[in-house]
Formats: C-alpha cells, sequence, structure tokens
C-alpha cells in the first residue's frame, strides 16, 4: 500500500527533475508532462494492491496512453488512489499544489 504522501513527493519530484529542452533527443518531457506521467504511472500500481504489474503488460499501456499524457490529458493526468477503509477508488488530493 502506498501512502499518498509518498506519491505525492514522487509526482512533486518528477515535476522538478529534468530539463525544459524539448528539441533535446534525451528530453524527458516537460514538468507537465512529467508530472502527468508520474502520477499515471502511480495509479497503475496503487488502486487494486493485485501484486507487480507485468512489465510488458505495463509498457503496452503506457505506449497506449503516451500520446495523452503529452497532452496532458485530465483523465489520465489523475492520480487515482484506493482508499483502504473505504474500499473504493477516489482521486488523490493535494498533489497538485505540491508542484505548482
Amino acid at each position: 500500500v502506498y501512502l499518498e504522501e509518498e506519491i505525492e513527493e514522487f509526482v512533486a519530484t518528477s515535476y522538478a527533475t529534468g530539463d525544459c529542452s524539448v528539441m533535446d533527443e534525451d528530453h524527458h518531457g516537460t514538468p507537465e508532462q512529467r508530472k502527468c506521467a508520474a502520477a499515471w504511472g502511480a495509479s497503475q500500481a496503487a488502486p487494486d494492491g493485485g501484486g507487480l504489474v507485468d512489465p510488458e503488460a505495463f509498457v503496452r499501456e503506457f505506449d497506449e496512453v503516451y500520446g495523452r499524457i503529452l497532452a496532458l490529458d485530465g483523465v489520465e493526468c489523475a492520480l487515482v488512489l484506493e482508499d483502504p477503509e473505504e474500499e473504493e477508488v477516489v482521486a488523490g488530493g493535494g498533489w497538485e499544489e505540491a508542484t505548482g
């Protein structure tokens, strides 16, 4: 189980780490795109607690949503967490403020 605070720190670090050199071949996205990708990835791991994700399946899924992550699609960029007390999936709160 991931604590929301740990995920918020991960997303904030992803936002703050990197460059904005979009023309550089080693560029890893704008801060907002990195934040979106981090939230998407954390959301894949957090909700069901069903064990490790198959790496090949994860890459296939990421490849499917990659264009929407670059476009900052609100659905893909939303952090989704499972509330263990409520046994329901909820949108994480607060991480937007941590990154800008």
